[in-house]
């Protein structure tokens, strides 16, 4: 084929059939691979040729030889079905088409799914009329939550170290399942090597039993899944294990409210896609532009965002006047809206309150701060930003709707609000504190921090508006990481971190963190640094961790992931809803939001956290003298999850 001797491949290929037949047999998986061949040179002429039905009847033949000679699940299986499904496709009538579909859906859950060939079969199926509307809105909602799934394998692998900690029933049955699945892998693996083998080799009594062992451990696999999903439903979210259908999600989610979807992989080539939920309307599309402009959009409106100094950053900084830059570029998030949910806002209209699930380069920016209108002059005070009309919410899955309903039902922890604010950094004047340190090199990074003495007024402000008692607050010397550390931390429904974060990579003098962190003082064999590894060992009850420092959304790259390690660690340790921001906030007007926001909260019984700070924004935007109304100020941080 490669050579393009193409009219020679038909003989070539049954040559080398009847080789195959003679050496392993019709029940073989080399068998199965001449089947395949066969199978695409029937098809090559596409649907009008006349090979095309026989093609795709030859392609059934090998999904079902794989599938019985290996399982439903294997790669191989997988593989067959995702081809068949192409051939499929191929076609325009739209029973082939719905063929395709059903298809797609089994290569999938064998791990041979993919994301682009799913929505444009989808599209196809719209043209076609080959399902009905909401059919196809619920199919589209399934890829978009199977494209998240499987980009959050590292989070499975920090969920089962999280749960490696515990010793109670749900860690247990967690590595129990985790255990059988590595079994199932293991025989499907030898399976692979035994029906590779010729047919004087192969053992049919073995394999015969690889095959009832197989099938055993996957199901007491889905049974133990199943039994967690039923015991701990928040840990499928967790791992990039839930899934919603569209009635769910139009059941979790209130009168008032809307979810909107923005799908956009980083793989040039790749589908787009935008969709948006309420409980009235669906509505979906593709979107047309490629991942290097949304990569470059969400790049130039961070470029006009740029503090040079009072930032809460891994340097230090000279106490002097804060400056922005005010070339901020209102056009450029005015496309952002137009090119991803634009079309979709009769979906969402007048809804109070939006819920956003971001992947790819969209998630590097804070929604609210997407321009609904065309800008008409350069005043950012005139400009029409989408939080002027929506409260907003960042999901970290479609799948925590259902862990927010269920996390409605906790009773709520006794105390109101534990705070760490304005710990000791300066080597010399916490000298003593520092004496224990484990390394040389976290003194050079303490020793580069600048301290924050406004955030203990930023604290004793929010545990007003909370009516915390003094005892809440953990400022200077008592704002250690030991101290936290023999906390019981369970106790509190608000914690309020007002400090340096640090993500991976951050240096300063000499030194590299090494995962991200937050900086409290050091002391009595602590180092100061309250790492990811250390914060998915706490045990948590909290409605809301506020992480009023700088970076806590994710890195520096406009295209990096949505959540940091930090926030993600948080969340897996047992937090409802976190406060994180997108990039080093400035610290007198990131404060004053904080404060506002609780303070507005905490005057409005019932009044959702979302709107709370929506309205806190809009006072920063509209104040006299314009003081906080570039975005730098008020744009910083998403609220992720509900602490409602």
């Amino acid at each position: 084929w490669r050579s393009g001797r193409r009219d020679d491949l038909p003989a070539h290929v049954q040559r080398v059939g009847a080789l195959v037949a003679e050496q392993f047999g019709a029940q073989s998986l080399p068998m199965s691979d001449i089947l395949a061949q066969r199978a695409l040179l029937a098809t090559r002429g596409g649907p009008d040729s006349p090979g095309f039905a026989e093609g795709l009847a030859l392609q059934a033949e090998v999904v079902a030889l794989r599938e019985s000679l290996l399982s439903p699940t294997a790669g191989p299986t997988g593989r067959a079905r995702l081809d068949h499904a192409a051939m499929l496709a191929d076609s325009t009538d739209p029973k082939q088409l719905r063929r395709a579909w059903e298809e797609l859906k089994l290569a999938s859950e064998a791990g041979a799914g993919s994301r682009a060939f799913a929505y444009d079969l989808l599209v196809s199926l719209r043209e076609s009329g080959g399902m009905s509307p909401r059919e196809l809105a619920d199919a589209v909602l399934m890829v978009a939550q199977e494209a998240q799934g499987s980009a959050a394998a590292g989070s499975a692998l920090i969920q089962a170290q999280r749960l490696a900690l515990g010793e109670g029933e749900t860690a247990a049955q967690f590595r129990a399942a985790t255990d059988l699945g590595e079994r199932s892998a293991q025989l499907q693996q030898a399976l692979l090597v035994q029906t590779n083998l010729p047919l004087a080799e192969r053992d049919a009594a073995r394999e015969g039993q690889m095959r009832r062992d197989l099938a055993a451990a996957r199901a007491q696999a889905d049974d133990l899944w199943a039994a967690l999903d039923a015991d701990a439903p928040g840990m499928m979210d967790l791992i990039g294990g839930g899934r919603l259908t569209l009635d769910e999600v139009q059941a979790a989610l209130a009168q008032d409210e809307a979810l909107i979807i923005l799908d956009i992989s980083p793989v040039e080539g790749d589908a787009q896609m935008a969709m948006a939920i309420s409980r009235e309307a669906v509505d979906w599309h593709l979107l047309n532009w490629t991942a290097d402009s949304f990569t470059g959009a969400v790049a130039d409106t961070r470029s006009g965002i740029a503090l040079k100094l009072g930032t809460r950053a891994a340097a230090a900084l000279d106490d002097a006047p804060v400056e922005a830059k005010v070339e901020f570029d209102l056009y450029a998030a005015q496309w952002l809206y137009a090119e991803t949910i634009g079309a979709l806002e009769p979906v969402f209209a007048g809804k109070a309150h939006l819920m956003f699930d971001l992947r790819g380069a969209v998630a590097g920016l804070p929604p609210h701060l997407m321009v609904r209108a065309e800008p008409q002059s350069d005043d950012l005070t005139e400009a029409d930003w989408l939080v002027r009309h929506h409260a907003v919410t960042v999901l970290p899955s479609v799948f925590s709707l259902r862990t927010i309903a269920l996390a409605r039902g906790r009773a709520p922890a006794p105390e109101p609000l534990l705070a760490f604010a304005d710990p000791v950094y300066d080597l010399d004047e916490g000298a003593a504190l520092v004496a224990s340190l484990d390394t040389a090199s976290a003194g050079v990074l303490r020793g580069a921090l600048a301290p924050l003495p406004e955030t203990a007024d930023e604290v004793r402000a929010v545990a007003a508006a909370l009516g915390a008692p003094p005892t809440a607050l953990r400022t200077g010397a008592a704002a250690s990481e030991a101290g936290l550390k023999e906390t019981r931390l369970s106790d509190f429904r608000v914690l309020h971190f007002a400090t340096h974060g640090l993500v991976t990579g951050d240096v300063a003098g000499q030194t590299v963190l090494g995962e991200p962190a937050l900086a409290l003082t050091p002391g009595r064999g602590e180092d100061g640094f309250l790492t990811v590894s250390e914060i998915l060992a706490l045990d948590l009850r909290a409605d809301w961790v506020v992480l009023s420092a700088c970076n806590t959304a994710q890195g520096n790259e406009p295209d990096a992931e949505a959540l940091s390690g930090l926030a993600q660690a948080f969340f897996y340790a047992g937090a409802r809803a976190l406060m994180v921001s997108h990039w080093p906030v400035e610290s007198r007007s990131a404060a004053h939001l904080m404060t506002e926001t609780f303070r507005i909260r905490a005057e409005t019984p019932g009044l959702r956290a979302a709107e709370a700070q929506r309205r806190a924004i809009l006072a920063m935007i509209d104040a006299p003298g314009g003081k906080w109304s570039h975005p730098a100020y008020w744009a910083p941080f998403v609220l992720v999850g509900s602490p409602d």
